[in-house]
């Protein structure tokens, strides 16, 4: 039989968890909802093992459930267990991580809904009557069945019946005296007739019990049956052919025919964070020179997709099918651009230029174009080139001598690009006919990387002030800022992931430039993609 684990900060949520115990419980459900301070190793293994072997988790979520320690390792527990979570609504804002989820909101103190309780419910196997509720009080389990609350009543309507039946019984045999009768003496028995009229004598109304022993006997019986099934099913039926062939020399073939074509899946097929197919491009110095690389979302299947030791790869970005990378590649004098198979395959090369330096590419919306920043000795500029026909043009829009890292808004209306105004380099917007440049940032210092996230709403970008480098946030209608990270180290070259919930980006915090994965709400570390001996940077998310 399973339970439902309940999830809560202890000191200010205690009150509402154990109300939605006791409904979970009317709902014939066994809870598991602990109001100790945790601490220590013990601890942590019992909430493990509680997390591991409930059949559903609910979290309430507060402010401080949020940041807690000990909530957050329930939570991420549940998640890497793929528990189901209900995630309820008691205060603040919805988790992040849960935005996906359906929730149910009672921060105006209404009732939980119908339909989520019975969802809840429906998770975990439920008995008639209740099972036992398995809250930890003090260490000792406190919380009563509702057999247990009626016992009691059971006993004493039984006892009641069984006086009534034994009094019933000697009632019939022997009827008791009646009150208040009438007593009349004889008057010829020689004795002198009294002259007053004598007391009535007083009944005898003692009552005899028989002894009886009163035994209940109560009989449980599981409301469900489970059977498990197991079905082995071959995935592929090989069926090997023989073929011999008379000559000289009588040499037998086999040839091995499948009874059907396998169907390839892409791999992967889901991520954890982030959304789309859970890839990651960046490059690298790792093997010794500078190389494109490929790594999934959760760390693993780290390849090497150019391992070109005669050039320098660098600037990876994504066609938005995912099925392509463009790139800057050195091979010669000059950074040159090039598309590529996301295994490295069928390398193309598209430009071909003197003392010109062309990177940080991005693609159009549709995948017919790519945008880049073109670095001459006299001026830097953006660049658009038609993949069809390799024609390019190069424009400047604010008359100055440096633009660049240039990028389409999602729906290809707008671009963003950094160009200096002054002594600072701004962020810009404009449109995509180059029309309307305004800029989005004032007073910063250098920035760059400027990219759109993908609800078009916002642009992430580097901002270096000289001394470390920084991920900030600007919405492009109000030319609000966020400041992401504000550590000792740098953080620069954010990317959005498919979903705009999460940033990839790369730091040093541990000396080697590492890649990390950042929520994008709240800033919140989520994971260290890379330990590498060696510098990775410029990671761009797989759509």
């Amino acid at each position: 039989m399973t339970y439902i684990f309940i999830s809560y900060y202890r000191d200010k949520s205690s009150p509402y968890a154990h109300e939605l115990a006791d409904t979970l419980m009317q709902y014939g459900c066994d809870v598991w909802v602990d109001n100790r301070n945790p601490s220590g190793d013990e601890w942590e293994r019992k909430i493990a093992k509680a997390v591991d072997e409930c059949g559903a988790v609910i979290v309430i979520m507060t402010r401080d459930s949020f940041s807690t320690e000990w909530v957050r390792a329930e939570r991420k527990r549940a998640h890497f267990e793929r528990k189901p979570i209900f995630p309820i609504l008691l205060e603040g804002e919805v988790f992040q991580e849960y935005a996906h989820l359906p929730y149910a909101d009672v921060r105006d103190g209404s009732p939980l809904p119908d339909a989520f309780l019975e969802e809840v419910t429906s998770s975990v196997t439920r008995w008639r009557p209740p099972g036992e509720n398995l809250a930890e009080q003090s260490g000792k389990t406190s919380a009563k069945t509702s057999i247990d609350k009626r016992l009691p009543l059971v006993v004493i309507a039984l006892v009641v019946i069984a006086v009534l039946f034994v009094i019933n019984r000697n009632g019939a045999s022997s009827p008791s005296p009646t009150l208040g009768a009438l007593v009349v003496y004889p008057t010829n028995t020689g004795i002198d007739t009294p002259t007053t009229t004598p007391e009535p004598p007083t009944p005898d109304l003692t009552l005899t019990f028989q002894s009886f022993t009163l035994t209940p006997t109560f009989t449980w019986t599981p409301s469900e049956t489970f059977t498990p099934t197991f079905t082995l099913t071959p995935s592929e039926t090989w069926t090997p052919t023989f073929t011999m062939t008379p000559s000289n020399t009588w040499t037998p073939t086999f040839t091995l025919t499948p009874s059907h074509t396998p169907t390839l899946v892409p791999f992967p097929t889901s991520t954890l964070y982030g959304g789309g197919t859970g890839e990651i491009a960046f490059f690298s110095d790792q093997d010794g020179d500078w190389d494109i690389y490929i790594i999934n979302v959760d760390g693993t299947n780290l390849r090497n997709v150019t391992n070109n030791d005669n050039a320098i790869d660098i600037d990876p970005a994504w066609s938005p099918d995912g099925s392509q990378i463009a790139y800057s590649s050195q091979e010669d004098a000059n950074f040159e651009l090039y598309i590529m198979n996301v295994d490295g395959s069928q390398r193309r090369r598209l430009t071909s230029t003197d003392d010109i330096r062309e990177y940080h590419i991005n693609w159009s919306p549709d995948g017919q174009q790519i945008m880049y920043t073109s670095e001459g000795a006299q001026e830097t500029n953006n660049c658009v080139m038609t993949l069809a026909t390799l024609e390019e043009r190069c424009f400047m829009v604010t008359g100055d001598t440096w633009e660049g890292y240039g990028s389409w808004s999602p729906d290809g209306a707008q671009m963003t690009y950094t160009a200096r105004d002054g002594d600072t380099y701004e962020v810009f917007v404009m449109n995509a006919d180059g029309t309307e440049p305004h800029a989005v940032t004032n007073r910063s210092s250098h920035v760059y990387d400027a990219v759109w996230s993908p609800d078009g709403r916002q642009i992430i970008y580097t901002n270096d002030d000289g001394a470390q480098q920084d991920i900030y946030i600007v919405n492009v209608e109000t030319g609000v800022k966020r400041r992401m990270t504000d550590t000792s180290v740098s953080e620069a070259h954010p990317a959005w992931s498919p979903d705009g919930k999460v940033i990839v980006f790369d730091s040093d915090q541990t000396g080697d430039n590492e890649i990390y994965l950042m929520d994008a709400r709240t800033g919140e570390i989520l994971l260290q993609l890379t330990n590498f001996s060696g510098t990775s940077v410029y990671p761009s998310w797989r759509p």
